[in-house]
């Protein structure tokens, strides 16, 4: 199988994607869109973990590895253990979020919905009455919308919402314009990797118009929506929002043609 362009991931991430791809047969091609690192001002996020330490939170919502990694790094450097969240009730979307908080935090995820969306977490927790009057810790993206704090809320779940993390525009990687001739697929992993992907190919001379012909696979329908709105034709969007999800249902994709 021809090579495929896998963007969006950080460093430390890499390895666990490449290695699905290779299984699968792809090549990958790396072109990094997304940097990852916590907000200019990391004050509020600090002091909400403190808060959390003294056990003023209930729940603690992770919505991606990327919230575990920075939770993982800011108790570091404040002073605390990595383990020192532990005791927490959490719930997590997505296998890989729930593996990086045993991981990295020690926590033991107390809810993982069938369905890695933040509607059926919401609709699992609407239906748990043990936490009718929890508080909600729920670390994330600066770019998240508040559609899942408000719709916690709107269940009667009171919810602390804090910047965790942002994304910035990575550089590096290999050099993708001489090469979209040979690429078959490339993937988008977040919201985030398209639009910083046509920025980084029109920083370096190029244009959308080079993908014509090329297979966009995204790892699920948000993710899909924003290529769509970058003028991306979307090609592959898998059942099972994972990594290896999408890149089996990219080489089911390939498989049929």
């Amino acid at each position: 199988m021809g090579q495929s362009a896998r963007l969006g991931f950080a460093a430390h991430q890499a390895n666990e994607f490449d290695a699905i791809l290779i299984a699968h047969g792809f090549e990958p091609v790396h072109y990094p869109t997304i940097a990852i690192g916590p907000p200019d001002d990391p004050s509020d996020l600090d002091a909400s973990i403190e808060n959390a330490l003294e056990g003023e939170y209930d729940w603690l919502v992770l919505t991606s590895t990327n919230t575990v990694d920075i939770l993982h790094e800011r108790l570091l450097v404040n002073g605390f253990a990595a383990d020192a969240l532990r005791g927490i009730q959490v719930a997590a979307i997505g296998a890989k979020t729930a593996e990086a908080a045993s991981e990295l935090l020690h926590l033991e995820v107390d809810l993982l919905p069938e369905t890695f969306t933040s509607d059926h977490l919401i609709e699992v927790l609407a239906e748990m009455d043990g936490i009718r009057k929890a508080t909600i810790w729920l670390p994330q993206s600066v770019l998240a919308k508040p559609d899942l704090a408000d719709s916690l809320r709107h269940i009667g779940r009171e919810v602390i919402a804090v910047d965790a993390y942002q994304n910035t525009l990575a550089t590096g990687g290999d050099p993708i314009r001489p090469q979209l001739d040979t690429i078959d697929a490339i993937t988008f992993t977040s919201g985030s990797t398209a639009p910083n992907f046509i920025k980084r190919l029109h920083m370096e001379g190029g244009d959308i118009s080079e993908l014509d012909g090329i297979v966009i696979a995204c790892i699920g329908p948000k993710a899909a929506k924003v290529a769509m709105q970058e003028g991306l034709d979307v090609h592959v969007i898998p059942d099972e929002h994972t990594l290896e999800g999408m890149v089996v249902a990219l080489r089911g994709y390939f498989a049929e043609r």
